[in-house]
């Protein structure tokens, strides 16, 4: 009967993950031209770089099509050991590993692991070595044996410190974070996961920045910081979706799904965990399987449905089990032992084998010897009687000789040749790679922009059109009806809301610049009081309206290198923002003061203020999640991420000091003029 409505369940959660994936089309487009290129050289190269081209081929359907990755993985290995080709043979056997890994099939991926790192240790490639020992390390992780998972990921740890391989090194932190994560080392992990996040940065590691963002996120919620979970999860699930990682959509979506859980929108939680459930089906990863189930449970019984609540109870149970299964730990335990075990024959089969080839050579040397000087004397012999037989034909063996001189010279020119060809093909295929991936990063971050763009277009510009249209229908409706005073009023509003209006498209517009590397800069001299003094007055009205004391210190003239546009939207975004979150009553001081070599601007409120968290947040984040101002005003998130990247162009410094409840002043300098 389980079994049934198991049937029914993945039935409409296929007609729901129909619409769901649409998402995934341009993704999965380019993912298929870059094999499609890699099929179409498979017919143009031969030996080792057919080999290479394989490799590719299988690791690009890794997150894809895990069958034809395997078949593709299985070919390459056949080819390269039929070359002889021992660091392609390791490479594989981790990589095919890792396919079985995410399989399911531990047992497998573990024989695999153990392969290529004996491989890797006779033939001394520690950057191999390393990436084994973290690969099992990642296995006993899986499996819950914590302490064999950070002894072998240390060994890792160790050799790629001393080959200083950001690579390798990458993976290890990731790898030492989801340890100490599960260890409810929440502190550590988060360390190990920055670690991780900015070396994958350095390297430009798409799919590894998404994995190190979904765990940071992890830790967040952990913790008790929803929100800030939230903005990680939504980063991570934008790359996955343009790397069309089907694994990592769905360990996103169980996410989002225990985030709304947490937030109380059940409904919500529903639909992530279902498109989780959905998309991770083939990939035989049963603990994203068992938390999407659990979440269910839970998400079903707070609305009262119990009979769904009670099979996803039994469907996360029986998910357990099978995780739970010693089976799995005996088969590790078996491997890791036969593997020592081997390790031992192997050396004292070495020592037997030594000690009979030095035997061997010996008496090989003496029968050598004795061979060489019957030949020799042989050879004089008939060498003797060569040289009287033709001696009187030497000019014409003289000529033969030369002859075949040149033949040897143009043979070993072919070959000279032949090896430029080949190391010519070689070059074009890393340039080719390179200019694709090349292109792969400058779509992401394309895609990204216009993503944000049309998010705030949708969202933020289009309530305050709103506004101004409402208004001034109104007014033409009744604008014989209405007084002096009420119309006045309303235009007010209606001028409010459209410098409003206008600063978030200026805040858009000049986001859109720096993210797509269009900000021209023209740096002169400039007045500071002059600027102070003009952004006073246009946001005076602003102020007053709210009750908000807006003023500046008297400062003693002096002058700043800076551009001019960009230091009036930094005071711009600064002013605004203090007014935005100040009570009635409140009061905004802007002052600036000259030092040796630099010149410092602040803009300090004594209005809501902010804790430590949010501040970090905002000087490390890209693009930040707005909040509501003290009478509900909105804004993009946007116009703090310009602030600091003006004036890190400008050649300056941005800092942010506050408290909870006193208030909060934003600092930032400028070399004076």
């Amino acid at each position: 009967m389980f079994k049934n409505k198991g049937i029914i369940f993945y039935f409409f959660l296929l007609i729901t993950i129909t619409f769901s994936l649409s998402f995934s089309i341009n993704s999965y487009s380019q993912k298929q031209t870059t094999i499609d290129s890699l099929s179409k050289l498979l017919n143009t190269v031969k030996d080792s770089t057919r080999v290479a081209v394989l490799k590719q081929i299988s690791w690009e359907y890794r997150n894809s099509d895990t069958t034809k990755a395997v078949s593709f993985g299985k070919t390459a290995l056949k080819n390269a050991i039929d070359k002889n080709l021992k660091f392609e043979q390791a490479d594989i056997l981790g990589r095919l590993g890792i396919y079985q890994r995410n399989l399911g099939n531990f047992s497998k991926a573990m024989d695999f692991y153990f392969k290529g790192l004996d491989l890797a240790e006779k033939c001394n490639f520690l950057k191999l070595e390393a990436l084994e020992y973290n690969n099992i390390g990642d296995i006993y992780n899986r499996l819950g044996v914590y302490d064999q998972a950070l002894e072998y990921v240390n060994k890792a740890l160790k050799i790629s410190t001393q080959l200083n391989d950001k690579y390798n090194l990458s993976y290890i932190y990731h790898m030492l974070g989801l340890i100490y994560m599960n260890s409810s080392e929440d502190d550590s992990a988060l360390v190990s996961f920055r670690k991780s996040l900015e070396y994958r940065k350095q390297l430009k590691l798409k799919t590894g920045i998404a994995s190190s963002y979904l765990n940071i996120g992890l830790i967040h919620f952990k913790k008790g910081s929803y929100d800030s979970s939230l903005i990680y999860y939504n980063r991570s699930l934008a790359i996955f979706k343009l790397m069309n990682d089907y694994v990592g959509i769905a360990n996103i979506y169980k996410c989002l799904g225990e985030y709304d859980n947490q937030k109380k929108d059940y409904n919500g939680a529903i639909e992530n965990f279902k498109k989780s459930m959905i998309l991770i089906k083939g990939f035989g990863i049963p603990q994203v399987n068992k938390d999407a189930a659990e979440g269910l449970k839970l998400s079903y019984s707070k609305l009262g449905e119990f009979k769904k609540a009670l099979y996803f109870q039994e469907f996360a149970t029986n998910i357990k089990d099978s995780i739970t299964n010693n089976i799995y730990i005996q088969k590790i335990t078996r491997l890791t032992e036969n593997y020592k075990y081997e390790i031992k024959n192997k050396e004292q089969e070495i020592i037997t084998k030594q000690k009979e080839e030095i035997l061997n050579e010996r008496i090989s040397n003496q029968r050598t010897q004795l061979n060489i000087l019957i030949v020799g004397f042989l050879l004089m012999v008939v060498l003797i009687g060569i040289i009287v037989f033709f001696y009187r034909d030497k000019n014409q063996a003289y000529k033969a000789l030369n002859l075949k001189t040149k033949e040897i010279a143009e043979l070993n020119t072919g070959l000279t040749i032949a090896n430029t060809e080949i190391k010519s093909q070689k070059e074009e295929i890393e340039a080719q790679r390179d200019a694709l991936q090349k292109q792969s990063d400058n779509l992401s971050n394309l895609n990204f922009t216009k993503d944000k763009l049309f998010s705030i277009i949708g969202h933020d510009l289009r309530s305050p059109f709103t506004s101004i249209i409402g208004f001034s229908n109104y007014i033409k409706e009744n604008v014989n009806k209405s007084s002096i005073d009420e119309i006045v009023e309303m235009n007010e509003q209606i001028n409010e809301v459209g410098i409003n209006t206008l600063g978030i498209l200026e805040n858009l517009l000049n986001w859109a610049k720096t993210q797509t590397h269009q900000v021209n800069v023209s740096k002169e001299k400039i007045s500071i009081i002059t600027v102070i003094s003009e952004n006073i007055k246009t946001f005076f009205p602003h102020a007053n309206n709210k009750r908000v004391k807006l003023h500046y210190e008297s400062i003693d003239e002096f002058y700043v290198i800076a551009d001019a546009n960009m230091l009036n939207t930094v005071i711009r975004n600064l002013i605004s923002n203090s007014i935005k979150y100040s009570n009635p009553g409140g009061e905004i001081k802007v002052s600036a003061k000259s030092f040796i070599d630099h010149a410092e601007i602040s803009i300090q409120d004594n209005g809501i203020g902010m804790g430590k968290e949010l501040i970090s947040n905002l000087l490390i984040s890209d693009i930040n999640h707005s909040t509501l101002g003290t009478f509900n005003e909105k804004g993009t998130g946007i116009g703090l991420t310009i602030c600091k990247e003006f004036i890190k162009k400008l050649d300056g410094e941005f800092w942010i000091e506050s408290e909870i409840g006193k208030g909060s002043t934003f600092r930032f300098t400028l070399p004076l003029g």
